[in-house]
């Protein structure tokens, strides 16, 4: 029987100065902690969607002749950055800018750098996904209004020299490497130089095609309110110059990017060429192949003896160099958007009579984490797993940690783009068919009476607490590579009760190799763990080893439990689109909405697949308001005529009887063009809260009507849909198709029925329950 402890839970509360905050425990994810701004819905920086920007007209930028003559700056090392301010010391004229959308005159305040630990990453802001080597900001103020500015450019390293033979950067790669060679002197918080500077040349040519939006700070107060410009074109830097910056001033001085919530993108270029984005529901579907056999060697001791790889200079943004599956596109971990989940019935898992018992286990730190593996070769067959619809018997390998810099990051899986302090991963293999699977496990810290002043109450496991606590007390003194020692452990404990609800996806390795086609498992609930006992082992031994989230492309993620309720997401198109699954159909078999239904039309009708698909769940928020004309109806739209009304096994589809004779066209709303009636037609579900085909804020309608018109002349398609609401209130007949309070109004004229209401339509149609049965209605 587990014993349960009532503790006091609470939320740590410290004040600190504006200089006590890092990019490490003090780091970006706890910043609203202590800075509430930093939580806010106007954050930056963001990851720029480009496939989403909207173009708008956006006057060029006027820079004021000074940006263009030698300036002395004093460039301090000021504890988080490399910043540059006009020096006091000279007379010297402003440095200004006007134009760019902006209101007013802008004076020039300072401009700082952000990079990180190698030449893929190091950017605060990303292009549909990608990080560059790092980001100049140069700051604005307008003192007038009180309103800044901040003009952003990449920084963009190439190792290869001759990639840039074309290139006219010269006299602003001149400049910069100027900057770059006194950092040396600046290798301590407060040590500064006086450099004179030339802000034109600092900021290259390339200033014309750029995006907007609005913002923060990056580092802490976070104040929003800022007009953000990010110029589409990078600097082009050799990577020898950006080296020598890291190897002086080591900082890793970047924060990622934030929600964008309903904020919108512009882009003041015409055309826009970079949406190739590999996870959001824009994407085409991508074959992969999924490499399923690993050596079970190479399983135990993958990721124990390779150096060449790690989370610094060689960290995750450069795996891919070394080890090729690390760009697959079954990577993990993934950010689990819970809304988008689908729920399977999954059989549950059996563990082995050795989980309920302790077991001598080597815990040893082998450079990257600390991992654990069980000692008894001839036990070992008391840790197998079955169950959990992965196929055959898994024998136990290893568990391992991954955590962060505190308690609000590291974890490798997110949800919902919340990181957790950390995360266990229980590593099995089945020998047979040499697949691996792996049990996630988040950690949750929390902080008891004594640290805090805030609380509220929560239930600890104790005994689960006390055997991590053994664990810790042994692991933090693995200070160095290759320490190790043993210990005996119960799997049961270290697990804790939560086994219910999980996640499944299929991924890969979260380290090198990458290898792909790893069943995963994330359990829903975390084991709560006392911060202060984690924080002394994350002090103690401090990897920072984990990675982060990577694109989903076209796979499902599956959930065994039947409510989701975690769905509220901040910042997605939402879904990427579903992955269909592994079944070659012919182009010959007839669709359905069953076995052959929407989530693998895309097998055999290709363009089920594509990146406009309809229909969609239309976030009020992100809409955008855009003045169209009204649609202009042609008189026959207002006449009473005969409609072949007919079961097509898919719905009821009505066409004209005579279209030829009284041809119902539209023009307006937009569209180019005439565009002449085809049919109408109706999707409708089991009950008044379902059947709609789009959806209005996640919110589902009774049905929805598609009446549908083409250009002949273009070949384009124009669909209006109409949705239907139910009105509960009405007494008729649940199985009728229409469930209006509308008296029923028919009558027959030379066998053909005339309606005049939807109630009466619908109980006609649903006579027609075959298909290709049919009827002629005049409406």
């Amino acid at each position: 029987m587990k014993t349960y402890g009532v503790c006091i839970i609470t939320i740590l509360f410290v004040c600190v100065s504006a200089n006590q905050w890092n990019y490490g425990h003090l780091g970006p994810d706890v910043w609203s902690e202590y800075y509430p701004l930093c939580a806010g819905k106007s954050q930056s920086p963001i990851n720029i969607l480009t496939a989403c920007t909207l173009y708008r007209d956006i006057k060029p930028f006027e820079f004021i002749s000074t940006h263009a003559t030698k300036n002395y700056f004093t460039v301090k090392n000021n504890g988080h950055t490399i910043i540059s301010i006009m020096s006091t010391a000279y007379e010297q004229l402003s440095v200004q800018l006007r134009g760019g959308g902006l209101n007013g005159t802008f004076d020039f305040v300072n401009f700082h750098l952000h990079w990180g630990e190698n030449y893929k990453s190091g950017s605060e802001h990303q292009v549909n996904g990608i990080k560059y080597a790092g980001e100049i900001h140069f700051v604005y103020k307008n003192y007038l209004t009180s309103q800044m500015a901040v003009l952003a450019l990449f920084m963009q390293s190439y190792v290869d020299h001759t990639k840039i033979i074309s290139d006219n950067n010269d006299q602003t790669r001149d400049e910069w490497q100027r900057y770059f060679d006194m950092t040396r002197l600046l290798r301590s918080e407060n040590d500064s130089v006086l450099l004179d500077l030339n802000v034109t040349s600092l900021m290259g040519e390339n200033l014309q095609d750029f995006w907007r939006y609005e913002g923060s700070l990056t580092t802490p107060p976070c104040t929003e309110g800022i007009i953000w410009t990010i110029f589409t074109q990078p600097i082009i830097f050799i990577e020898e110059q950006l080296k020598l910056l890291r190897d002086n001033v080591f900082f890793e001085d970047y924060r990622g990017p934030q929600p964008l919530y309903n904020r919108i993108v512009y882009r003041n270029f015409l055309h826009e060429t970079l949406s190739t984005i590999p996870d959001y529901n824009r994407c085409v579907s991508v074959m992969h192949q999924v490499l399923r056999f690993i050596s079970f060697f190479f399983l135990v001791t993958y990721a124990t003896h390779e150096h060449d790889w790690d989370y610094g200079e060689n960290g995750p943004d450069v795996w891919h160099e070394r080890y090729p599956n690390c760009a697959g596109q079954l990577q993990s971990p993934i950010d689990i958007l819970t809304a988008c989940t689908t729920y399977k019935n999954f059989t549950p898992f059996t563990f082995g009579a050795g989980y309920n018992e302790e077991h001598n286990f080597t815990i040893r730190n082998n450079g990257h984490t600390i991992v654990g593996t069980f000692n008894n070769e001839t036990y070992l067959s008391t840790l197998r797993l079955r169950g959990g619809d992965i196929k055959g018997t898994f024998e136990f390998v290893n568990f391992h940690l991954h955590w962060g810099e505190n308690h609000r990051s590291g974890s490798e899986h997110e949800v919902n783009g919340i990181k957790y302090p950390g995360e266990i991963h229980f590593v099995y293999a089945n020998p047979s068919t040499n697949q691996t699977a792996v049990l996630g496990i988040f950690m949750q810290s929390i902080f008891l009476q004594n640290e805090t002043e805030k609380s509220s109450v929560h239930l600890l496991d104790e005994e689960s607490r006390r055997e991590w606590k053994r664990f810790f007390d042994l692991a933090q003194t693995l200070t160095d590579e290759d320490n190790s020692t043993v210990v005996n452990l119960s799997l049961s404990l270290l697990m804790g009760d939560n086994l219910q609800d999980f996640w499944r996806y299929e991924g890969s390795f979260t380290t090198p190799p990458c290898t792909e086609g790893v069943i995963w498992t994330i359990f829903k609930e975390p084991i709560f763990f006392v911060e202060s006992e984690f924080s002394s082992f994350r002090r103690k031994i401090y990897f920072e080893d984990y990675r982060r989230p990577q694109p989903l492309y076209t796979r499902d993620i599956y959930r065994n439990f039947f409510n989701e309720t975690l769905s509220s997401i901040p910042d997605y198109q939402c879904c990427p689109k579903k992955d269909s699954i592994n079944t070659s159909f012919s182009t010959e078999v007839e669709w359905n909405y069953g076995e052959y239904g929407p989530d693998v039309w895309n097998e055999f009708n290709g363009t089920c697949g594509e990146i406009y698909q309809s229909p969609i769940n239309i976030k009020t928020a992100c809409t955008v308001y855009q003045s169209f004309p009204p649609f202009q109806f042609s008189p026959n739209y207002n006449q009473t005529q005969d409609f072949l009304v007919t079961n097509n096994g898919h719905g009821i589809s009505a066409t004209q009887a005579n279209a030829s004779a009284y041809p119902m066209t539209h023009t307006g709303g937009g569209l180019d063009g005439t565009f002449q009636f085809t049919n109408f037609h109706i999707h409708w579900g089991e009950n008044y809260n379902v059947g709609s085909e789009h959806q209005i804020n996640s919110i589902k309608y009774a049905g929805e009507i598609h009446f549908v018109h083409m250009n002949y002349e273009t070949n384009k398609y124009g669909i209006v849909g109409v949705l239907i609401d139910s009105n509960r209130s009405s007494q008729s007949s649940s199985s009728q198709l229409g469930r209006r309070i509308i008296k029923r109004q028919t009558s027959n004229t030379g066998g053909v029925t005339q309606v005049t209401t939807w109630e009466s339509y619908a109980s006609i149609v649903s006579q027609l329950n075959y298909t290709n049965a049919s009827a002629t209605i005049r409406f």
